[in-house]
């Protein structure tokens, strides 16, 4: 009997230990995991360089746009702490027809700065001109999605409600993530704004060694034309990370609940050892 009951003993002994390294090993696992997700997220390559942009806007009414953002072009593109600027309109979607199909696409409104300011590369046809109209350029996924062979020359009708706007491509832009990598990178076109759809967001390339002095120069500029109005701005690669807190939190918890189950696994070994 006795014999037995230590049996039985040492059989659920060993058997909380092998649940214990169990649990251990799909900690350990899931902490690789997300490390390696992580890890991919810091490095992937978004097919811009968001380093030392910074976003601004320009509050007011939408006629008075125009002016204050050309005085703010020429006047931050006098500053020596900052390389470029680009405005226009942060991105919406609309039906397109093109190519005999429609679909989805974003609809961007930037000047002709955009690529440059971002660093994105234009593999065919050229990039927009200033006060171009009536033309567009358009994303990888974009050219896919239409299933072109040559898209240079082809027309995009954009439908917005029962409005249609015709526009020919004259440039195909590298894709990026314009939004979270969760999400897959999505049919663009980018087209100068008209009179009617101004945008009001800055895009602000500063350079690295003079980033204070860039963004007290940009702040001063603002309060110029505009004394009550208040300034602020976003660094894009720090919005970027912004978008990733819940995965680091969950990281968090992984590492805490692998740093447990090795010391349940340790006491549960030192336990055995002494029975």
């Amino acid at each position: 009997y006795n014999k037995q009951k230590l049996s039985g003993r040492n059989i659920f002994g060993r058997s909380l230990v092998v649940l214990q390294f169990s649990l251990a090993i799909f900690f350990v696992a899931g902490t690789i995991v997300y490390y390696s997700q992580m890890n991919f997220i810091r490095t992937k390559n978004l097919g811009y360089n968001p380093c030392y942009i910074t976003t601004t806007s320009v509050e007011g009414d939408r006629g008075e746009y125009k002016p204050l953002l050309n005085y703010l072009r020429n006047e931050l593109n006098k500053e020596s702490s900052v390389n470029s600027v680009s405005f226009g309109t942060y991105d919406g979607f609309e039906d397109v027809l093109s190519n005999g199909k429609k679909f989805s696409s974003v609809n961007k409104s930037t000047d002709e700065n955009y690529l440059s300011v971002m660093e994105i590369p234009l593999l065919a046809g050229k990039n927009l001109s200033n006060g171009e109209k009536g033309v567009a350029i358009v994303n990888e996924a974009f050219v896919r999605a239409a299933g072109m062979q040559h898209p240079i020359g082809e027309t995009i009708e954009s439908i917005w409600w029962r409005d249609t706007t015709r526009r020919k491509i004259i440039g195909v832009f590298k894709d990026y993530h314009f939004q979270s990598l969760r999400e897959p990178i999505k049919p663009m076109m980018i087209h100068v704004p008209d009179d009617a759809g101004l945008g009001n967001i800055l895009w602000i390339k500063i350079k690295k060694a003079n980033q204070q002095k860039a963004l007290a120069a940009t702040e001063k500029i603002f309060k110029t034309i505009m004394p009550t109005a208040p300034f602020g701005y976003n660094f894009m690669d720090e919005k970027n990370a912004a978008e990733y807190i819940q995965e680091k939190r969950w990281q968090k918890v992984i590492n805490f609940a692998s740093l447990l189950a090795f010391v349940l696994c340790s006491l549960g070994l030192f336990g055995l050892a002494h029975l």
